[in-house]
């Protein structure tokens, strides 16, 4: 009755009385009709679908479009009793209704299922005990959702005519998923015609061992607020999948149904997905999933990029080539625990990560793929991802990396970050670029504080805390370039504060602050260049406070103060470095300026060098253009030591005090020019020595007080050209 009779102006609500019963064979819905089931059980005895809305089993029946309206079921349990088939069934209907229903039970089916719906509510229902058996990985592939939203596709939507048809405006709500093999989904999607306007909310989602909500070609989508429990995936946010496969052209679907569709079969990319996933509590367990070989992990979103037409067994593919990327998504505020990644983006664009908590565990299980159970993070971005920004997470214990942005992505912002315990970097920047990394805090990485590898490009990197890295603070290696590294306060890394190295880049490395690293504060090494090292604070170096070596370039090093290091207060080792000036040293163990085999500095001046242990100014087997206007005081030995075939072009204007040796010394084979307007006091051997072999072209105006063996010294085998009176 209610089939014929039902109409939009006088609607059919059907009830059946409390009770239980039996069923072989389908109930079949038609338009304007509600089916309240309150306090029933219907219990199926053989493979059929117990609820049925759309068309009938002929599926060359004359329906197109969503023919079938105003749908609803309230209440019941729907119990498919351990037999195969899918519970309730919804094809080519608009606004359709299930309130307060639990359907369970079943075998080798979904528990619901639809496929070209525009409005689809479903509200306080419970899907629950649906299983696969005898199913391996790939296979059984149409039976993993408990709730899939499916194409309109014969062949495997049974009793349906095809149609490019998209489901759309769809609003799950306050539902309970209870071992199930996935909660929500799609593995099916039509090119160009998106799954769309889906809102996710208030779900429970537990014993879900393969994932929670995982969608192919979804627009416009809120999952919020739900709580997920006991699965190796949360939420798996797909374009499409690898080759295409699950993607279906329209015209496939046309042709199988014989109804023409005007969606285009060439590839339009969709740059406003619009897909906010917010305030989700995600708690996963330490398994891998066992129906297909997706890497664990508490959310994902990933496109994927097409660069072959390949076809696919269930006629799906043969996709155009193309960038299939995931567009405008926002994650935020979702509390993650992982045995997998936290949050993965791949191929995305216009990305936000904003304030999740993701707390990683070490997982015992090897995922399928080759990132193995090491290669996992807190937050990653990869495979050509662009404007992302990562901003007021908490990241703890990651297995590998905190933050990695890899394989050709760019990261827009990474800012205010609190990365703790990372197992590798804290944050790792590879083959990629990122506008700005600031105000991270960074606490105990297993390797680097932050990290810019293989031709990465990292444009600023400022006011980041980090402390206890037992490598590298901050390491740029690998041909790739931080263009401006300042404000930043490292602490106790175990090797270097800050490194450049391995042909890499720095513009500026300024006003950093770094404690008691345990090799150098700042170092460069093997080919590097940096332009500026300016007014950075460097303490307690294990090494040297600035250490150049291998052939690095630095073009100015200035206004830095530099205290306390274990061996030198700035090292320049067989480099290059133009202008060393208006630094402060103190109390270095070693020399207070070192410059080494074979190293070239243009202009040495108007530094400050304090309690040196050993020399305050040491050039060795080097060239120095210009020695000027430094003062030095206190050092253990000599004030100025040109020594082992080194040259200084002009050394003047130095003030030098309190000397354990001579104030200047040119020795063993080495060259000076102009010595001149030099002060030297209180020094316990002569004011100025040349010696062993050694050459001046000039000594004048100097001026000498207390020195204790005389104010100048010229051994019999050295040759100064003029010389001050003694």
């Amino acid at each position: 009755m209610a089939a014929i009779s039902a109409s939009a102006a006088n609607p059919y609500e059907v009830t059946v009385p409390a009770g239980t019963y039996y069923l072989d064979a389908y109930l079949y819905m038609g338009s304007n009709t509600t089916l309240n089931l309150t306090d029933c059980t219907i219990i199926r005895t053989k493979g059929t679908n117990i609820v049925r809305v759309g068309a009938s089993e002929d599926a060359a029946s004359g329906v197109v479009g969503y023919a079938y309206e105003n749908v609803g079921i309230i209440g019941g349990v729907l119990n498919g009793n351990g037999t195969k088939e899918t519970l309730v069934k919804a094809t080519h209907c608009r606004n359709f209704t299930m309130t307060g229903t639990t359907l369970m039970n079943n075998i080798n089916g979904h528990l619901m299922e639809v496929a070209g719906v525009d409005g689809l509510t479903v509200s306080g229902c419970v899907f629950r005990d649906q299983a696969i058996v005898g199913g391996t990985v790939g296979s059984l592939a149409l039976a993993y959702e408990a709730l899939q939203i499916d194409v309109l596709y014969s062949k495997h939507m049974n009793g349906t005519r095809s149609e490019a048809l998209p489901t759309r405006n769809v609003n799950v709500s306050n539902c309970t998923f209870l071992n199930v093999p996935r909660g929500i989904g799609s593995h099916t999607a039509i090119m160009n015609a998106p799954t769309e306007n889906i809102s996710i909310t208030e779900c429970v989602f537990d014993q879900t061992p393969s994932c929670a909500i995982q969608s192919l070609n979804w627009t416009n989508v809120t999952i919020k607020n739900n709580t997920i429990t006991n699965a190796p995936r949360g939420i798996a946010i797909y374009y499409t999948n690898d080759d295409g496969n699950g993607t279906y052209l329209s015209s496939v679907l046309a042709a199988d149904g014989g109804i023409p569709s005007s969606i285009p079969t060439t590839y339009i990319p969709n740059d406003k997905q619009n897909i906010l996933i917010s305030d989700n509590t995600i708690t996963l367990y330490d398994a891998k999933d066992p129906y297909s070989k997706f890497v664990k992990g508490a959310i994902v979103v990933a496109g994927c990029n097409i660069t072959t037409v390949k076809a696919q067994s269930n006629d799906s593919g043969s996709l155009p080539v193309g960038n299939y990327y995931i567009s405008d998504v926002t994650i935020k505020n979702n509390t993650i625990t992982t045995y997998g990644n936290g949050i993965r983006a791949t191929d995305a664009q216009n990305v936000k990560i904003d304030n999740n908590t993701v707390t990683c565990m070490k997982s015992s299980v090897k995922d399928y793929s080759d990132e193995g159970a090491g290669n996992l993070y807190g937050i990653q971005a990869r495979e050509l991802c662009t404007d992302i920004s990562i901003t007021k997470n908490k990241i703890y214990n990651a297995v590998s990396n905190g933050i990695y942005v890899s394989a050709k992505s760019k990261a827009t912002k990474i800012t205010d970050n609190t990365i703790d315990k990372a197992g590798k970097n804290g944050i790792d920047i590879e083959k990629s670029t990122c506008d700005l990394i600031q105000n991270n805090t960074i606490n105990t990485p297993k390797l680097d504080g932050i990290f810019v590898y293989d031709s990465a490009t990292v444009t600023n990197i400022l006011d980041n805390t980090i402390t206890t890295p037992k490598q590298f603070g901050i390491d740029v290696n690998q041909k790739s370039k931080g263009v401006t590294i300042q404000n930043n306060t490292i602490t106790k890394s175990g090797a270097a504060g800050i490194c450049i190295r391995t042909d890499a880049k720095a513009t500026t490395i300024r006003d950093n602050t770094i404690t008691s690293a345990k090799t150098d504060g700042i170092k460069l090494t093997s080919d590097s260049v940096v332009k500026n090292i300016l007014n950075n604070t460097i303490k307690k170096a294990g090494q040297n406070g600035i250490y150049a070596n291998f052939d690095s370039t630095v073009t100015t090093i200035s206004g830095n103060k530099i205290y306390s290091s274990k061996k030198y207060g700035i090292d320049i080792e067989h480099s290059v470095a133009k202008t060393v000036k208006k630094n402060t040293v103190k109390d270095s163990v070693s020399n207070g300026i070192y410059i080494f085999d074979k190293a070239e500095v243009t202009t040495l001046s108007d530094n400050k060098v304090l309690n040196s242990k050993k020399n305050g100014i040491d050039v060795e087997g080097s060239t120095v253009d210009s020695i000027t206007n430094n003062t030095v005081t206190k050092s253990s030995v000599t004030g100025i030591f040109v020594y082992n075939k080194a040259t200084a072009t002009t050394i003047n204007l130095n003030k030098i005090t309190t000397t354990g040796n001579q104030g200047i010394s040119i020795n063993t084979k080495s060259t000076a020019g102009k010595i001149t307007d030099n002060t030297i006091k209180k020094t316990t051997a002569y004011g100025i020595a040349v010696g062993a072999n050694s050459k001046a072209t000039s000594i004048t105006k100097n001026k000498f007080e207390s020195c204790k063996s005389g104010k100048i010294v010229v051994s019999s085998d050295s040759k100064v050209k003029t010389k001050q009176s003694k």
